[in-house]
């Protein structure tokens, strides 16, 4: 997706027309080895390679209506926030592309976190993708990714 591409994204927060700017980062399909709560995480493996991109907010700015949202994690962490402006645009690298639409993910500014969310102690989590095993430290989002049509 060449720069300066002005997109449409549909989800559950609704319509978004924004322009796709540079290249920002890959997201790596991993698996997660936790127990938490008795559940295991595991098997993304088969999941695309996405390549994400900065954009920025066109037309309707401040248009939707901000409600809090509550998400539980795979660490059944539970987080109440507010979501912000569309940030990132992530697209697989295969193009994934049918009739001028794909199925990507749209990544959205957390802001409004409730205090007692920024109380939560950080956890390690194993991981292991495709540059091997590691222990990442995760603590409070930063960003919401949603599932999203895209033309």
């Amino acid at each position: 997706m060449p720069p300066q591409t002005l997109v449409h994204a549909t989800n559950s927060l609704g319509g978004f027309l924004f322009e796709v700017l540079e290249p920002q980062q890959l997201l790596v399909p991993t698996d997660f080895a936790t127990r938490a709560g008795g559940m295991t995480a595991s098997g993304s493996r088969s999941e695309a390679l996405l390549k994400c991109y900065h954009v920025k907010m066109t037309g309707d700015k401040g248009q939707r209506e901000k409600k809090p949202v509550t998400v539980s994690d795979a660490l059944t962490r539970s987080w109440t926030f507010e979501v912000g402006e569309p940030a990132l645009l992530c697209k697989p690298i295969d193009g994934g592309e049918t009739k001028g639409r794909m199925v990507g993910l749209v990544g959205y500014q957390i802001t409004g976190l409730k205090e007692a969310d920024t109380t939560l102690p950080p956890v390690r989590l194993p991981a292991v993708n495709a540059f091997g095993g590691h222990i990442l430290q995760v603590e409070r989002p930063e960003l919401l990714f949603l599932l999203s049509l895209v033309e």
